[in-house]
């Protein structure tokens, strides 16, 4: 089954949900906060977005949504395995450094 449905908008939506889902990530109450409410917002676009389609009703949007997490899920497995094993995807030019995680700034809101 094909979450994305070739659908562009929800194809940014999601893109946004997985920036603003880390995991095993320390953070403050305050940056706590911040942070669901933005995942907050962008679930609700994705909801609303959903149901805005004819063939979706309630249980089809929520469904969508929990599928969606489960792949952000897998998707930062995944990274983290490449990260670990330092490996690349096939076919890139370039090294994959580890350190590159670790120096990545992440600004204020």
């Amino acid at each position: 089954e094909e979450l994305i449905e070739d659908d562009p908008k929800l194809a940014k939506m999601v893109t946004f949900l997985v920036l603003f889902s880390p995991l095993e990530v320390t953070l403050s109450p305050g940056e706590t906060a911040e942070l669901k409410k933005y995942l907050s917002k962008v679930t609700m676009i994705i909801y609303n977005h959903s149901l805005s389609k004819p063939e979706y009703d309630n249980l089809k949007a929520l469904d969508r949504l929990t599928k969606l997490g489960y792949i952000i899920t897998r998707l930062k497995k995944s990274a983290e395995i490449m990260k670990m094993k330092s490996i690349s995807p096939k076919g890139l030019d370039f090294q994959f450094d580890s350190q590159d995680f670790s120096s990545i700034e992440l600004c204020q809101w």
